[in-house]
């Protein structure tokens, strides 16, 4: 029988158990948090580029911008822009592909630590098995979070737009507050539903529909200890800023591999968990070593 999900996400027991991991194969385990990190957090400056101050003012009306563009820069901007665009795709679709090879990996990973006491890099970087099934749910995760943030928007969105032609400061800054107010519950409340489908992927194998079938139902009722869990895991990777911000891998290490400790808890049997040692301790213990 499987531990309630109380027992399972308890925040003590899965920052302990995070420990363990880390002390247990702290090389390969503080590599995976790197990788992850940085495949989580590339190109997220890119839209620095467009903050040179000797760029065109795009102020006024299109046709005064255009023409200013155009004396700015030449007849040949518009080619050397869509070409830049299909870079900027390309290399995004490509950093995609590589978040979702290295999160796999890196899951299956922490499972390996769980459950014989190494890691290797080889379970790190060789996730074929699960890339594609990632891939396909990572795509339809962001469908569906994304999809349900613009229609809970859409409202406060058309609120501000009437207000654009007019320049009605009132009918914008309402219409903004608006799409915040409903957004911003609708995708705690997704974001939530869809937080084991990961693990459920990379540790089960599962496909991308059933994670989300699977992930919604999960978490039906457990929302509120869902949040505060996340929440919790969320400051205590952040903890790591202090430590000149090399400190954060060590504590993303930990919440990361808690995280996981705790989705085998509330998903296997108490025969499947014998195979996890230290999921069996309590915080209060000294946590074992692997079972044989």
């Amino acid at each position: 029988m499987a531990r309630s999900f109380t027992e399972a996400y308890e925040i003590g027991n899965a920052i302990n158990r995070g420990l363990w991991a880390l002390k247990t194969a702290p090389i390969v385990l503080l590599a995976g948090a790197v990788l992850d990190q940085c495949s989580q957090g590339c190109g997220s400056n890119m839209g620095n580029i467009t903050s040179r101050s000797d760029s065109p003012a795009w102020t006024g009306d299109w046709s005064e911008s255009l023409e200013r563009l155009d004396s700015y820069a030449g007849p040949g901007l518009l080619l050397v822009i869509l070409l830049a665009a299909l870079c900027v795709m390309f290399a995004l679709v490509l950093l995609f592909f590589v978040r979702c090879w290295i999160q796999s990996g890196y899951i299956r990973l922490q499972q390996e630590i769980l459950s014989s006491g190494k890691g290797r890099f080889s379970t790190l970087l060789a996730s074929t098995q699960v890339f594609w099934p990632m891939v396909k749910w990572k795509t339809l995760k962001g469908f569906v979070f994304f999809g349900t943030l613009t229609i809970s928007a859409l409202p406060g969105g058309l609120v501000a737009l009437m207000g654009y032609p007019g320049h009605s400061l009132a009918l914008m800054v309402g219409g903004g507050f608006l799409a915040a107010l409903l957004a911003i519950p609708v995708a705690i409340y997704v974001g939530l539903g869809l937080f084991f489908g990961d693990w459920l992927v990379a540790i089960d194998g599962v496909r991308s529909t059933t994670a989300l079938d699977k992930s919604w139902e999960m978490a039906r009722g457990r929302r509120l200890h869902l949040f505060l869990f996340s929440l919790t895991m969320a400051l205590f990777s952040i903890l790591g800023m202090v430590a000149l911000c090399i400190g954060v891998f060590f504590t993303k290490s930990v919440a990361d591999s808690g995280s996981t400790a705790a989705f085998l808890l509330l998903t296997r049997d108490e025969d499947q968990l014998s195979r996890y040692a230290c999921l069996l301790k309590d915080s209060t213990q000294e946590p074992l070593g692997s079972v044989d």
